[in-house]
């Protein structure tokens, strides 16, 4: 049976909900794949077509965001933002990068709302 994979994760394609989407992101039109194992809950990989690589990670529950979430930059592959997600709010440090890769800014969120913003020079 084919399976996608990612790390322990391990989706059956008969079992997956695949959305192909179209985006843009600085003037740029990307083709991508949202492949999620369920309607409501799982693992969900958005997977860029032009280059090939995984442009976000996130955990869902009961069709919310609910744990760790990864932002990568589309060309470069390179972090953007990490966190977690309690509920669909974001809850706990974030963490933020430009494009070299260097950490530029660390959020406080406490039910989505930010108590404290660090920026790094």
């Amino acid at each position: 049976m084919p399976m996608y994979s990612f790390g322990q994760h391990r989706f059956s394609r008969d079992v997956v909900v695949k959305t192909d989407t179209t985006y843009e992101c600085n003037n740029m039109r990307y083709e991508s794949t949202v492949i999620r194992p369920n309607i409501d809950s799982g693992m969900i990989l958005r997977i860029d077509d032009n280059p090939f690589r995984v442009s976000f990670i996130s955990e869902m529950k009961n069709n919310y965001n609910n744990g760790i979430f990864l932002l990568f930059y589309p060309l470069s592959g390179m972090p953007k933002e990490k966190g977690m997600f309690i509920n669909g709010d974001e809850d706990g440090e974030w963490f933020y990068w430009n494009e070299k890769g260097t950490l530029i800014m660390k959020k406080i969120w406490r039910k989505g709302k930010v108590l404290k913003t660090i920026k790094y020079k």
